[in-house]
């Protein structure tokens, strides 16, 4: 709402001593310099802390939006002015509640709200559907946002360097890392090390043996080996025969990984070397792509091909644990 006249807020005020708030946090639109003189006037910390912050979001639908999602989180009722809502007739039981609300000049946030679990569960939920469903790259990140808002884990992360270029090199790392972690709590982890897209390729290897297609059995095979690359590399660049652990790995089981720190053989989920899903998806969909691309091109360049890295380096021993 548009906080013009100070008068709006009195009634809120009032019901607000009455019950026996001893903070209270208004959230509107707009605030005029009389309003903000009467809050000032009556933030008093012996009896009522009186803060006030201007609403987020862009245009009215937007804003409407985070309104309510503010009164699931905190169990309160939001007034809307497109609604023909007022503070004339406000009661104790509209106003949300919150172990704890900061605010400063820029932002504000809301910790352990007391709004119903149930209703904010079905909302998330609604919410992941609506994800699923948006092609658009815009709309999937704020609704990415949505959810790490309304799931309540929150984190501020100091980024600095010895330069501006390291500084902003670094900033991109953190916001990648964030959306990979938000992908991780949507739709959850895989091994990690390449593990996941092995397993993957097992299943282009069996159709091959089956297809008697000349074109699907040569399809599998491209898949197979983009699938196998990323752990064979990992293996590679850790200075080990991508062939010795491969062969190592067979009959080793489900989540059976190689960790290359230590050099041997292990659970990579109970090792804590993991994936984000999303992020394995995306980078299987964006590989497909450039391949379908790659076959409209005529000439292509690439790098020659790197020698064996036994000939520079003498491979690691695998240990089994």
């Amino acid at each position: 709402m548009d906080y013009e006249d100070p008068i709006q807020l009195l009634p809120g005020l009032a019901v607000a001593r009455e019950g026996g708030f001893n903070s209270i946090v208004i959230i509107g639109n707009t605030f005029s310099e009389k309003t903000l003189g009467l809050l000032v006037a009556n933030n008093r910390p012996d009896r009522m802390n009186i803060a006030a912050v201007k609403i987020a979001g862009w245009g009215s639908e937007e804003q409407a939006m985070v309104l309510n999602e503010l009164a699931m989180l905190t169990g309160g009722k939001p007034f809307l002015r497109a609604a023909g809502n007022n503070l004339a007739g406000i009661r104790v039981e509209y106003y949300g509640k919150a172990r704890r609300v900061w605010a400063d000049t820029t932002s504000f946030g809301i910790v352990g709200g007391k709004g119903d679990p149930k209703l904010l569960r079905q909302h998330i939920a609604n919410l992941k559907q609506v994800y699923d469903e948006v092609e658009d790259v815009v709309r999937r990140v704020k609704i990415q946002e949505q959810i790490g808002k309304l799931m309540g884990g929150t984190a501020t992360l100091w980024v600095g360097g010895l330069t501006e270029r390291e500084v902003k090199s670094r900033i991109k790392l953190a916001e990648r890392g964030g959306v990979a972690i938000r992908g991780s709590l949507q739709e959850g982890v895989v091994p990690g090390g390449g593990v996941a897209l092995l397993a993957c390729s097992q299943i282009f290897a069996e159709q091959m043996k089956h297809s008697m297609n000349v074109e699907e059995r040569l399809s599998c095979r491209i898949l197979f080996e983009a699938l196998t690359e990323p752990f064979r590399q990992l293996v590679y660049n850790a200075g080990y025969k991508p062939e010795e652990v491969m062969a190592d790995l067979r009959g080793a089981g489900t989540h059976m990984g190689f960790d290359v720190v230590s050099g041997r053989i292990v659970d990579m989920v109970q090792a804590g070397i993991v994936d984000s899903a999303r992020v394995i998806r995306s980078a299987v969909y964006l590989g497909i792509s450039a391949a379908a691309e790659v076959l409209t091109i005529d000439v292509l360049v690439h790098p020659a091909r790197q020698p064996e890295l036994s000939a520079i380096l003498t491979p690691g021993k695998v240990k089994k644990i």
